[in-house]
């Protein structure tokens, strides 16, 4: 199966150079489009939604360009470790990883490689639950053999609602962004935004069997403020629109009373 991919990457050089030394057809990776515009960049994805999207803090107009790029599958580049204290807004944004520039050939084929992976992962559970007439919960783990991480979860079920992503919970723990994120991935296969999104999800399905409460209010009790973001998440989980997923979760729940 091919994937299709978008590139904003600001310098012309680097941008060249990453386009000339990776074999896309070898990868089933179609580049659509490459340019170092953020804006120009965010009518693009809009127009062709991408797969996946490339990008780098030094894109200008990049943070409205995140929130139109696939969700969990985009990549961004920074040129130092300082730039890690700032990346919680883009993890917000469903940035999938943050690497460090520069980035070899080798190891940006690997990078490709893994996010193929994890877009065939994902896309599979979308066919899953959007299959799924029961509508049950995305399960999470729980409780892991690792305690910084089952801190982590305590401080998201306690605090989900609440306007927290992976800095406050790494604040609240004492330990750095990077290295939260880097532990809980890897005791729970999943970063740490996308188990605070699903774990909110999980919560506006509960809430959904209470027909009074309109999909921005159910959103805005579970910590998402920003309806369109909570849709994009839900689609991206779920496969359906929250609408379209109230709909027939209250009708399975009345016919099975």
């Amino acid at each position: 199966m091919s994937y299709s991919l978008v590139i904003a990457i600001r310098d012309d050089q680097t941008r060249l150079d990453l386009i000339s030394n990776i074999n896309w057809k070898q990868l089933e990776i179609e580049l659509v489009a490459s340019l170092k515009e953020g804006i120009i960049a965010q009518k693009l994805i809009d127009l062709l939604k991408p797969d996946m999207v490339i990008t780098e803090f030094s894109v200008r107009g990049v943070y409205a360009m995140l929130q139109s790029c696939p969700i969990y599958h985009t990549l961004i580049f920074g040129n130092s470790e300082k730039e890690m204290s700032s990346t919680h807004k883009a993890f917000g944004l469903g940035v999938f990883e943050y690497y460090q520039k520069p980035i070899t050939s080798e190891k940006f084929n690997y990078i490709l490689y893994d996010m193929k992976k994890k877009i065939e992962k994902d896309k599979k559970n979308i066919i899953e639950n959007s299959g799924n007439t029961k509508f049950n919960a995305i399960e999470l783990p729980s409780i892991t053999t690792n305690h910084l991480t089952n801190s982590a979860i305590t401080f998201v079920e306690q605090n989900y609602s609440k306007n927290i992503g992976l800095q406050e919970t790494a604040a609240f723990l004492g330990v750095s962004e990077a290295h939260l994120s880097r532990v809980f991935k890897s005791e729970t296969k999943m970063n740490f935004v996308k188990y605070l999104n699903s774990y909110r999800i999980n919560e506006s399905i509960h809430l959904m069997n209470d027909v009074s409460l309109g999909i921005n209010q159910i959103c805005n009790s579970v910590g998402i403020h920003n309806p369109s973001y909570y849709s994009k998440i839900f689609k991206n989980i779920l496969g359906v629109s929250p609408n379209k997923y109230r709909d027939s979760y209250i009708s399975y729940n009345l016919n099975n009373k």
